[in-house]
């Protein structure tokens, strides 16, 4: 399914804006962003400038419904539950995948009524992010 994949790609676009240059971002969550920045702050200032960035990219999710208290936790949750896709899909899939409205009418129908509210939460942040940056909502 879709949903671990939805839930993963914007945990990578939330930390991909807060480290940005140098920082493989294997092993980081955004559930522990904090910890991850005062690991690798080489300074006060840069220690600065990501709390900033990570700030930033909060207000704008929270905008639109995000609450990282709680939906931190969900896509992780999602993620370890659906997994994510193996390979990248093909173009047609592709241009469907970076479609909002294509991702909102299958969490519609076909996501469990416990997580369908949080999946199309998830697929808003996701859409708000990637009209921010100009980069498809999918990132391969």
């Amino acid at each position: 399914m879709i949903f671990g994949e939805i839930a993963f790609q914007l945990d990578r676009r939330i930390l991909s804006y807060v480290f940005t240059a140098g920082v493989r971002l294997y092993g980081f969550r955004v559930t522990d962003i904090n910890n991850k920045i005062k690991q690798v702050a080489t300074s006060q200032v840069h220690r600065n400038q990501l709390l900033t960035r990570n700030n930033q990219v909060m207000a704008r999710l929270q905008n639109a419904g995000y609450n990282p208290g709680v939906h931190d936790i969900f896509a992780e949750t999602i993620v370890n539950a659906y997994g994510i896709l193996k390979e990248k899909p093909k173009f047609q899939s592709l241009a469907n995948l970076n479609d909002p409205n294509y991702l909102r009418n299958m969490i519609n129908q076909s996501a469990p009524a416990n997580i369908k509210a949080n999946m199309l939460l998830l697929v808003n942040c996701l859409w708000s992010l990637s009209t921010n940056d100009g980069r498809p909502m999918f990132i391969w």
